[in-house]
C-alpha cells in the first residue's frame, strides 16, 4: 500500500499541493486493514490508501480536509457498530 502512497505524496509535493497523512493506529477485535495501514488526502481532494475496508475513508478524507483548512491533527475514534460508524445501517 505505501508504494501508491509514496509516489502520490511526492508528485503533490511537486506540485505544491499540501497533503495529509492518515494512519491507523489501533483496534479492537479484527479488521479489515493491517495497524499502520496508511492513507493520503490532498488539498485538491485526491487521495490514495486505505486504513479500512471502505467503510471509514469517507469521515477519514473528511477529517483531513478540516486539518487542511487549518485544524488541528488530532485521532478520529470509530467504533464498530457505533452510531458514528457511516455504514452501519
Amino acid at each position: 500500500m505505501l508504494r501508491e502512497i509514496w509516489p502520490f505524496v511526492e508528485d503533490c509535493a511537486r506540485r505544491d499541493v499540501p497533503v495529509v497523512l492518515a494512519r491507523l493506529m489501533g483496534r479492537e477485535g479484527t479488521g479489515s486493514r493491517p495497524l499502520g495501514a496508511t492513507m493520503a488526502v490532498a488539498a485538491d481532494g485526491a487521495w490514495r490508501g486505505s486504513v479500512s475496508g471502505g467503510c471509514v475513508e469517507g469521515m477519514v478524507v473528511d477529517a483531513a480536509r478540516a486539518v487542511l483548512d487549518g485544524a488541528a491533527p488530532h485521532v478520529l475514534s470509530v467504533h464498530v457498530g457505533g452510531e458514528l460508524l457511516p455504514c452501519e445501517d
